[in-house]
């Protein structure tokens, strides 16, 4: 069973959804869980990842802007 999962979001202001499906991680704790969320391809318009431990959302990143 996955423990971490990752879903990429677009968040603007207080408006939030979610963008492609959830992604299973193979992380056993959340720094590294972070580390494999950010390697994974962002879908178009994602601007956060949220990081859920069994179900709750754990941590919110944003991701990098290309300049």
């Amino acid at each position: 069973m996955t423990r971490f999962k990752a879903i990429f979001v677009h968040a603007e202001g207080l408006e939030e959804r979610d963008i492609g499906s959830s992604y299973g991680l193979s992380a056993d704790s959340l720094d590294a869980a972070e580390q494999e969320a950010l390697a994974l391809p962002a879908p178009d318009g994602a601007n956060f990842v949220k990081l859920l431990d069994e179900g709750w959302v754990v941590k919110t990143v944003g991701l990098p802007v290309d300049a």
